[in-house]
């Protein structure tokens, strides 16, 4: 399993930490909620990489394609770090 996304620990200040979250994780959690809940509209946080903004694309694509969707992967965070790989 790659990494390809994070949590971050930051504050106004800025980043402090930054911890890997597998792909599989965050497909499984759109998986699962789509099939339990479901979704009226759908906006992304941060996405640590053009590999993981590419595949929740896809993934919205596929599970709920008339949901309507904004997929923003927060590239800079607001202290100005930068959260997404090159």
């Amino acid at each position: 399993m790659t990494a390809v996304t994070a949590i971050t620990v930051q504050d106004t200040r800025g980043v402090h930490g930054v911890w890997p979250v597998p792909l599989d994780a965050v497909l499984g959690q759109i998986d699962v909620t789509l099939a339990d809940i479901g979704a009226d509209v759908i906006k992304t946080g941060m996405l640590g990489s053009s590999q993981l903004v590419e595949a929740v694309a896809e993934a919205l694509h596929t599970r709920a394609p008339l949901t309507p969707r904004v997929i923003d992967p927060v590239m800079v965070a607001t202290s100005g770090d930068r959260l997404v790989d090159a």
